[in-house]
């Protein structure tokens, strides 16, 4: 019996030293070899694209979110949110002041019952983060606006 134990925990050390997926996912809860390397091209990504933002100064030339409402409002995928109501007259209140303001602010309805208001819509995200760092400083504006990405389907569509 003695014999058996010996083999066994050998047999568990030498799985523990090696570089085998199966143990280290199944008993040390690390992640496997692909999540690891998905993990690091997805860091990589993300670099990538702040070294791209850095790069061209973007966030530091921000230009205006007053912008016309584009022919096509399905191309306008990220909105800034700024304001989230369970109560519809609270939405409209919001929507009215920001439109009051110049703003082309519209009411974005949520599947989960709220109502957002978006301060602006945009076509590329980056232009959606210029628009929310411009207008965080402002009175009206919380300091969790947010962006949201219509693709994301969170929203009832359009009647």
């Amino acid at each position: 019996m003695k014999r058996l134990f010996c083999i066994c925990l050998a047999a568990a050390a030498a799985l523990a030293m090696t570089g085998c997926d199966w143990f280290k996912t199944t008993f040390l809860g690390q992640p496997s070899n692909v999540e690891q390397a998905l993990l690091a091209q997805a860091v990589q990504v993300w670099q990538d694209s702040l070294a791209q933002v850095a790069a061209t100064g973007a966030l530091a030339s921000v230009d205006s979110i007053q912008q016309p409402v584009a022919a096509d409002s399905a191309a306008l995928r990220y909105h800034v949110i700024v304001g989230s109501f369970k109560a519809r007259e609270s939405a409209d209140r919001m929507l009215k002041l920001l439109q009051d303001e110049g703003y082309t602010a519209q009411m974005v309805v949520f599947k989960s019952g709220f109502f957002g208001v978006s301060v602006s819509s945009h076509s590329e995200v980056h232009a959606a983060m210029r628009a929310l760092h411009k207008i965080l400083p402002l009175a009206f504006c919380p300091e969790d606006a947010w962006v949201y990405d219509a693709h994301t389907l969170w929203h009832k569509a359009e009647q």
